[in-house]
């Protein structure tokens, strides 16, 4: 059947034990890591200023929600490691921005903020940052209560998140929700990543969907 009664606890269907890597999956998860950094190093240098690199940067867009999505999809395991790695390597590539920004001569922020990506955040435009570890923080509890739904709650959850994020953050443009730069938003797309596994059978007659 299309939807099934039930799903039990972690969902056998669902997980077996962090759902077995993609290879394709981790290229692209990897693909867009760069998106996010070469976005980034391109908004806080001198190459800002011309169309031609701000027109090339739009396409980096797409890094930080197909992040996410890949991240709903194999569902975060939650380990302090990871989340320290997480911040380290946060913090490298600041350093490496502020690096550059300082060899082209045009500095922005001091070596303080680049230590502290985190709460300076808002500075280097790295938003997606604390979003992403409160997504991590919440993830063993959000885990734990989507994997006990059935896909038709699952589905039913996931249209009414997506409403309330889109119909009001964009298009009514609520504070809080506007322009998705929050964790709400980063839930949709989560949600939407876990839809897109437990479906993954429907893909697995393609070449690229094995």
């Amino acid at each position: 059947m299309f939807f099934p009664k039930k799903m039990n606890g972690m969902s056998t269907v669902l997980r077996t034990k962090a759902a077995s890597r993609n290879s394709s999956i981790e290229l692209l998860r990897l693909l867009c890591m760069v998106f996010i950094v070469a976005y980034h190093a391109i908004l806080k240098s001198p190459m800002w200023g011309e169309a031609k690199y701000r027109a090339v940067s739009l396409v980096f867009h797409i890094g930080v929600p197909v992040f996410v999505l890949i991240s709903g999809y194999y569902q975060i395991q939650f380990r302090l490691k990871s989340m320290c790695r997480f911040v380290g390597m946060v913090a490298f590539y600041v350093l490496l921005l502020f690096g550059l920004n300082w060899y082209f001569g045009e500095p922005k922020g001091n070596l303080f903020y680049a230590l502290t990506p985190i709460s300076h955040a808002e500075f280097w435009d790295l938003w997606f940052v604390p979003c992403y570890l409160m997504l991590f923080l919440v993830s063993p509890f959000y885990n734990k209560l989507i994997n006990r739904m059935t896909n038709k709650e699952l589905w039913a959850l996931f249209v009414v998140l997506a409403i309330v994020n889109y119909y009001l953050g964009w298009l009514f443009k609520a504070p809080s929700l506007y322009r998705g730069a929050n964790l709400f938003n980063f839930l949709v797309i989560y949600t939407a990543g876990t839809l897109v596994h437990r479906y993954q059978h429907l893909f697995d007659k393609f070449p690229w969907g094995g």
